[in-house]
């Protein structure tokens, strides 16, 4: 029997049946079904504030009492795809993905499901805005890379603490695409302090902007070793050539030593240090979004001096790994964005030396020098970098002037990227003045 109604009656009136005895059947009682006049209330959650198009949002159908009857054909989008209908008999899921720009509305109609009284359930809807949100995963992955670049390059140099060669300075310097400021006090006191600040642009329209700033403080273990900890605070901005900013700053700590080879002006320095990050990225008509970060740094660097009449030659040897990471965080749509770690390693060789002229008005060095750099990147999580290696050397000439007044002026041309895979050279000439205290 199918009822054509909610509201219903089934009789069985007398004599409707005879028996074998000839005996007509009584009539039976009214079955009658009645909707309690209570429609069960319908409550639709999980959808954001804004959905990204092509993103999925887990939606869940609650009725305040158990139904049947409710099916997918009974929820109606608006720019959407249903997926995954599951669930029952009160708690209902499905599977809601954004179509297009715009407004995005689901809804229930009125006596789509019904309760065991056959009363229908009232109606129900919600709605959000669909939006086109970019994805700046790899401006991220760029930001990271840069930023560990940046971070090796600009480490304080430790052994003249120990070999007494590290003097206060004041300097300042400009070169094709690129200017630099740097303040590093002597290191013949028990706390020592560095400033470093960069900016740069490159022929494809990026720019970008770093700037550090440590403070450290060691013992001395012996004549031939110490022991200290540093912090260091940096800021580092970079912006692509499609206008996508990315910015960050935050901290590291953790000790370093340094030891001279008893007998030998060989010197080596490590530090290992830990820190976190606070980063914001914004693409062009999109509002800002906030990621935090983890990220560590081990350097280890082996340095000599040799002297001979006329000329001396300074070997070098250093190899650093960075690990700068991404927390998974929602972006201005309210989409969870996956983390990501970028990891860059580099070794790098180098031999300068310098030949020393004696003028009238101070002293004038001439300084040459090449280096060989190889490094290996690796992407981790949802980074946009595969696992590459590469390798470049660098060609070094310029002078120095000091004048023995405390101010020393040097200039210095560079070719940068010999050997690249991808051809590209950088080059370009730096001009600085240097005060010392």
């Amino acid at each position: 029997m199918t009822p054509r109604a909610a509201r219903h009656t089934v009789s069985l009136p007398a004599g409707a049946a005879i028996d074998a005895a000839g005996h007509a059947s009584l009539a039976a009682s009214v079955f009658a079904v009645q909707p309690d006049g209570t429609p069960p209330q319908l409550q639709i959650s999980g959808l954001p504030d804004s959905l990204a198009v092509g993103e999925m949002a887990g939606l869940t159908f609650t009725f305040s009492e158990p139904v049947t009857g409710f099916a997918a054909d009974d929820i109606v989008l608006g720019n959407a795809s249903l997926s995954q209908f599951s669930g029952g008999p009160q708690t209902y899921q499905a599977g809601v993905t954004a179509d297009a720009d715009g407004p995005l509305t689901v809804s229930v109609a009125q006596g789509a499901a019904q309760d065991a009284s056959g009363e229908g359930s009232a109606a129900a809807s919600v709605s959000t805005q669909a939006v086109t949100v970019p994805d700046t995963g790899e401006e991220v992955a760029d930001f990271l890379t840069t930023r560990s670049r940046d971070l090796v390059a600009n480490q304080p140099r430790l052994s003249g603490f120990l070999s007494g060669q590290q003097s206060g300075r004041l300097s300042a310097s400009v070169s094709r695409g690129q200017g630099r400021f740097e303040m590093q006090t002597d290191g013949r006191g028990p706390v020592w302090m560095s400033l470093q600040a960069a900016r740069s642009e490159d022929d494809t329209g990026q720019s970008g902007s770093y700037a550090r700033a440590v403070l450290g403080g060691h013992t001395v273990l012996s004549e031939t070793m110490l022991l200290g900890a540093m912090i260091q605070l940096d800021h580092s901005e970079m912006t692509n050539a499609q206008g996508t900013e990315v910015e960050g700053h935050g901290w590291l700590a953790g000790p370093y030593v340094v030891a001279q080879f008893p007998g030998h002006p060989l010197y080596i320095e490590g530090r290992l240090l830990y820190g976190q990050t606070s980063n914001t990225v914004t693409a062009p008509g999109s509002p800002a979004a906030q990621f935090d970060g983890d990220r560590w740094l081990a350097m280890l660097t082996l340095s000599g001096a040799v002297h001979s009449a006329g000329l001396s030659t300074y070997p070098s040897l250093s190899f650093s790994h960075v690990s700068d990471g991404q927390d998974a965080y929602r972006n201005a749509a309210g989409v969870l964005v996956p983390a990501q770690t970028v990891g860059l390693s580099e070794l790098a060789i180098g031999l300068d030396f310098e030949k020393p002229f004696v003028l009238a008005a101070g002293d004038l060095m001439i300084n040459w020098g090449v280096s060989g750099i190889w490094s290996r990147m690796d992407g981790g999580g949802s980074a946009f970098i595969d696992r590459e290696s590469s390798a470049r050397g660098r060609f070094d000439l310029g002078y120095r002037f000091d004048n023995h007044r405390g101010l020393t002026a040097s200039a210095n041309m560079f070719l940068d990227g010999i050997g690249s895979a991808d051809g590209h050279i950088s080059y370009g000439i730096e001009a600085g003045l240097r005060l010392e205290f």
